[in-house]
């Protein structure tokens, strides 16, 4: 059975004839570049291509779709995402198609996709799996697998850095604090340490610790924040439930000057770095495991910040190097992404792994992936 999917497969491994090719209405098409696949939910699924009409070579936006009156189904001719789009590809043209005005051209596959090669249905189950790459992956050399750990680690951070600019873009105590805050409810309490920091923004927290308040304000935020639907205790065991992460976090920001902190951190090496801030944990009470969890979601996050503002890689370089001195965390869903690619050595290899199945392998977008594209042209 033929599947939008498997069109997507074929248009990005270039699987059609490139040349001697017509659209619908008769008139000569040659494809120069298919474009490159659109990993975002929104939008044409193939950007940057360029079709030459006859004598005329256009660029934008390409659209696949198994049938022409899809493109209306999906209610695209409402989208003005799609009004660049120069090319609608698809197996079977039963409806023409109008945007703005303009019937973009179509070009039809069904008259060109081999019959042997719609029967090819190992390539439709590739999508099926959790991992599709996985039966494939010994045969790809591990080149690919170390390119893809190293992108999916670099788009992880600058994710984080991106989600920290719609909270703050102050000083680098600021930015610490805000990491160390949602740091602390972990994801299971995250959207309720995420109240706790606009309800305790850093200056207020700088002028409660200044007067002496800040204790008695964050006990009375603690309890007001007790009733939210965002607290959340199930499963957990004591010393991880909101209260005690709260108060842990209390005692860091009343032992330390953040400013000094941050400054501190900035200086030393990777490892200096390390040691001082375990050291720092420990006397707050926080477990070596709990302060593994700071180090990989606060440390690692605001020195690839430091370094993307002050244009001075050697910050992003130290990110990278504090990963690679950290053992791997464990937990359920890196078990299952290990059983595929291999045991992760350092917290880099399995924050990346991690990465990996996020950005790719959960949303299928093996056409982005190079281990993917591997896998699927060997099929």
């Amino acid at each position: 059975m033929m599947t939008e999917k498997y069109l997507h497969y074929l248009w990005g491994s270039k699987q059609f004839p490139a040349v001697d090719t017509v659209l619908t209405n008769g008139e000569s098409v040659l494809v120069k570049s298919i474009g490159e696949y659109n990993e975002n939910l929104k939008g044409p699924d193939f950007k940057f291509g360029a079709v030459k009409f006859g004598d005329v070579v256009e660029y934008g936006s390409i659209e696949i779709h198994l049938k022409g009156s899809d493109w209306y189904t999906h209610n695209h001719h409402l989208d003005k995402n799609y009004d660049n789009v120069i090319l609608h590809v698809v197996y079977e043209n039963d409806k023409p198609v109008f945007q703005n005005g303009r019937q973009i051209p179509t070009l039809e596959l069904k008259g060109f996709i081999d019959s042997r090669n719609i029967e090819k249905e190992k390539v439709n189950r590739f999508f099926n799996y959790s991992f599709p790459c996985a039966n494939g992956l010994n045969q790809i050399a591990p080149f690919y697998l170390k390119r893809m750990i190293d992108l999916a680690m670099v788009k992880k951070l600058n994710t984080k850095q991106n989600q920290l600019r719609e909270f703050v873009n102050g000083s680098n105590s600021e930015i610490f604090y805000t990491l160390l805050v949602v740091a602390f409810g972990m994801k299971v309490n995250q959207n309720l340490f995420l109240e706790l920091l606009e309800e305790l923004p850093y200056d207020l927290m700088l002028s409660l610790k200044k007067t002496g308040r800040l204790c008695q304000f964050t006990n009375a935020l603690t309890e007001k924040l007790e009733h939210s639907a965002s607290w959340n205790t199930k499963g957990m065991r004591p010393n991880g439930f909101p209260k005690v992460r709260i108060n842990q976090l209390l005692r860091i920001l009343e032992f330390h000057d953040l400013e000094n902190l941050t400054d501190v951190l900035l200086k030393g090496s990777a490892n200096e770095v390390l040691i001082y801030f375990y050291s720092a944990c420990k006397s707050a009470g926080l477990t070596r495991d709990f302060a593994k969890h700071l180090s990989v979601n606060v440390l690692a996050p605001f020195f690839w910040w430091v370094g993307d503002v002050s244009q001075v890689d050697s910050f992003q370089d130290k990110s990278i190097k504090l990963l690679l001195l950290i053992s791997p965390e464990k937990n359920n869903e890196l078990n299952k992404i290990q059983e595929v690619f291999g045991n992760a050595n350092n917290a880099y290899e399995s924050q990346a792994l991690i990465a990996l199945n996020r950005f790719y392998c959960s949303g299928k977008k093996c056409l982005s992936c190079d281990i993917g594209n591997k896998v699927l042209n060997r099929l």
